[in-house]
């Protein structure tokens, strides 16, 4: 009787290891930028200040891996912005449909910045309906790091949809901003759960969930059953707290002029067949 019953725990441990492994899909330590897609674009939905560019100024390879940097802005920028800044934003070529998205990345503060770190569909119109899930937004000199999901209906430039959890009950974690800071995001048909700083192996994800999304709060989200590919970039003011915006950009904003994140990884992990 004491063996089978060691015999049955036995059993039933290895069978929920085997479950429960992951296989990597996607692995970029930024020694190139084949796997992505630098964007030449106007920040047109967050009243941001930045003009993306698809120029080595603003998005370039170096030692330390992928650099998003601000440069000041000329008069190419559109009157409509009083001025802005140029910035970089690029996505990845590959989508993925569900799994375990993992960056890491020194990301700067203040200066009226707002970088991100998300998922959205690349193709499609428009935001939000075609599904976004933010790993890492964090603005200006707030302390914390967002996550949200966002799949609403369309958004016209002067309205903000405002995603689940909506602010401030989106916030997860206040981490050291002086060091990189490795965020990770587990998205599945029931649950989209945030982790700070965990370990992502074949085993699973090492570290304490810190905010959970349940597919309650997102039910009617249908491009969240689609493909979903990396968006990286850095905003300059905008709707999201920051201190300035269109029509005061080229006045207000300039002190964001050098600020740069570094990406230094990127991963998609998805559960084994």
């Amino acid at each position: 009787m004491i063996a089978l019953w060691h015999l049955s725990l036995t059993i039933v441990f290895v069978i929920g290891i085997a479950e429960s492994r992951f296989v990597q899909v996607f692995n970029d330590n930024f020694n190139n930028l084949n796997n992505w897609v630098i964007e030449d674009t106007f920040d047109v939905y967050t009243h941001s200040c930045s003009m993306y560019r698809n120029n080595p100024a603003n998005v370039f390879i170096a030692s330390d891996g992928l650099h998003l940097k601000v440069t000041s802005g000329d008069g190419g920028c559109p009157n409509s912005k009083g001025g802005c800044v140029y910035s970089g934003r690029l996505h990845s070529a590959s989508s993925w449909l569900y799994g375990v998205f993992v960056v890491t990345a020194k990301v700067p503060k203040g200066n009226q910045l707002w970088p991100a770190l998300w998922i959205t569909a690349t193709q499609g119109c428009c935001w939000p309906t075609t599904g976004e899930i933010d790993l890492m937004e964090t603005v200006h000199t707030n302390p914390s790091v967002t996550g949200t999901l966002h799949c609403g209906a369309s958004v016209s430039n002067s309205t903000a949809e405002p995603g689940v959890p909506a602010p401030p009950n989106n916030i997860y974690a206040y981490p050291n901003w002086n060091n990189y800071n490795t965020f990770v995001m587990n998205w599945q048909p029931d649950n989209v759960t945030f982790w700070l700083n965990a370990q992502v192996d074949e085993n699973g994800i090492h570290g304490t969930p810190l905010e959970v999304i349940r597919s309650s709060q997102y039910s009617s989200c249908p491009k969240l059953t689609t493909p979903l590919s990396w968006v990286f970039n850095i905003a300059v003011g905008g709707y999201y707290q920051a201190p300035c915006g269109e029509g005061n950009c080229w006045n207000e904003c300039q002190n964001a002029n050098t600020s740069e994140m570094i990406v230094s990884n990127a991963q998609v992990w998805e559960w084994a067949q």
